[in-house]
């Protein structure tokens, strides 16, 4: 027997076994998955701690701001009463003002009824307070503006208006109007205007002026005598005066009596003439403002100027002595009264007559 006949056959089962033998080893494909698992789990782990500590972080930051509104609810509470204290002065302060207002409101009807009932009771007071406007200004003019003239026209239309009234208890007050007119027109007129331009003339002379100096007096003319004659038969007589002539021209003697004045300079000249322009323009200015010692120091300073060096014997100086003379005797300041007579008589009877009116 061969040796395949004499072996046993196998049974089936055994050639089933040896199939598996031949698959992949099974823990070479499982480990990267492991892994991936482990990676997930460990990340899972991450967020869920994440996700607990922002959930705490949040949890903290709300307790604190619930915190912090809980203090200010409480200083809101605290300020609650103050608050409804100021709104309930506001109030009372608004309830107030409405009915002060209220009061003015019915005290402007009172006024303006009161008013109404004047005007038609006596209709001819409002001449008398008109009256009193008119002598107020009148002392307004006399002594701010120094107007006699105005003040006097004021005080007669105030006079006319008592004469409108027809009120024979105001005949005191007319009489004492018409003293205070009488005193304006007895005040001296003072005719400003023409002093002033009285030295405006004198202002413009001042250049006209001839300075006193050593050619003050003009030299003697020739004596016609000495002049030669157109006959030939006087050629002695003509030689000898030709002659003579000569002499007296070569040499020339002139006498002058008192003292010599020494010329001024041409800048001293325009300084001495402006100068005395200056005192002419400040005694016009003290006819402005009524200022009589000032308006005569100037003047008299002046003409001393003129006398002391210009010629006496000029046609301009002799004019500017005289016109200084003149305007030296003039007043440029008046005496004005104190006060109307009339004019607290009128204040007094205008303030009775309001009392009287006001207590009907």
């Amino acid at each position: 027997m061969t040796e395949q006949e004499s072996t046993p056959s196998m049974p089936a089962t055994v050639v089933t076994t040896t199939e598996p033998l031949a698959r992949p080893a099974p823990t070479a494909s499982r480990a990267p998955r492991q892994w991936l698992a482990g990676i997930a789990i460990v990340l899972l782990i991450a967020a869920c701690a994440g996700a607990y500590v922002y959930d705490n972080v949040r949890q903290q930051q709300q307790r604190e701001l619930i915190h912090q509104l809980e203090l200010r609810l409480a200083a809101l509470q605290e300020q609650q009463p103050a608050l409804q204290e100021n709104d309930h002065q506001r109030q009372q302060q608004i309830l107030n003002l409405g009915s002060g207002q209220q009061q003015l409101a019915d005290k402007q009807n009172q006024l303006e009824k009161q008013l109404l009932q004047l005007q038609s009771r006596r209709p001819n007071d409002w001449l008398l307070a008109e009256a009193d406007y008119l002598v107020r200004m009148a002392g307004r003019k006399l002594w701010l503006e120094h107007d006699a003239t105005a003040a006097q026209m004021l005080l007669s239309e105030a006079d006319n208006r008592l004469r409108e009234l027809n009120d024979p208890s105001l005949l005191p007050l007319r009489q004492a109007l018409a003293k205070d007119i009488a005193g304006l027109k007895e005040l001296p007129q003072l005719d400003s205007e023409g002093l002033v331009l009285r030295l405006g003339a004198l202002v413009d002379n001042v250049d006209q002026l001839t300075l006193l100096g050593l050619n003050a007096n003009p030299p003697t003319a020739t004596e016609p005598e000495s002049a030669p004659s157109d006959s030939l038969t006087d050629w002695r007589s003509n030689l000898g005066k030709s002659w003579h002539a000569f002499t007296d021209s070569f040499i020339t003697v002139r006498r002058r009596d008192g003292n010599v004045e020494a010329l001024l300079s041409p800048q001293q000249e325009w300084y001495l003439k402006e100068n005395l322009k200056t005192r002419f323009l400040q005694a016009q200015l003290a006819i402005y403002r009524e200022q009589q010692a000032v308006y005569e120091d100037n003047l008299t300073k002046a003409d001393k100027w003129i006398e002391q060096y210009f010629d006496p014997n000029d046609a301009t100086t002799q004019y500017m002595h005289s016109e200084i003379a003149r305007l030296l005797e003039q007043s440029v300041s008046i005496e004005l009264p104190k006060q109307f007579q009339s004019q607290s008589q009128l204040e007094d009877l205008v303030r009775q007559r309001l009392q009287h009116l006001t207590a009907e």
